[in-house]
């Protein structure tokens, strides 16, 4: 094969007038011209639809590379040799991120806890004055019965914290 014909693109390839070789080797050879031009047309398909598959697969890798550079640039994991190198450094931010947002969790729970008490104790206090508003005691009870009520909602042990 000559270097002309192998730096022919596709679309040379399928416009080319095969007419006069194949009706050459229709009258001088054994050669079943028809044949040829449908194997001619498969390998034509053929090529065509790798191409078609190859620019698929070349776009995703393309996403696939910009979907890299923007986590890279997300985390502040600097651009590695390899791609196994790339993705030791990724699993070392995900997994510090795992550890922060675990921390974070724990103190999200521990908040939680803290704030049902306080509306516990807000909810106690609140019945509490109603019930004194409701009962008219007088100013001489009510300090007695204000220091009961702030020592079961503020237990000695809480305080000392």
């Amino acid at each position: 094969m000559t270097k002309q014909v192998r730096d022919l693109s596709l679309e040379e390839i399928k416009s080319y007038d095969d007419s006069y070789w194949l009706h050459y080797l229709k009258e001088n050879t054994i050669f079943d011209t028809e044949n040829i031009r449908t194997h001619k047309e498969w390998l034509i398909n053929q090529v065509e639809a790798e191409k078609e598959r190859g620019d698929s697969l070349l776009a995703m890798l393309e996403r696939v590379k910009s979907d890299i550079d923007e986590f890279r640039v997300l985390t502040g994991t600097e651009e590695a040799g390899t791609v196994e190198e790339q993705a030791e450094a990724f699993n070392r931010v995900l997994k510090a991120e795992k550890e922060q947002t675990e921390l974070w969790r724990e103190h999200v729970r521990k908040s939680n806890i803290e704030l049902e008490a306080a509306e516990a104790r807000e909810k106690k206090l609140r019945e509490a004055i109603e019930r004194y508003i409701s009962e008219d005691m007088y100013r001489d009870d009510a300090e007695p019965f204000f220091e009961e009520v702030l020592a079961s909602l503020y237990p000695k042990e809480e305080e000392a914290k």
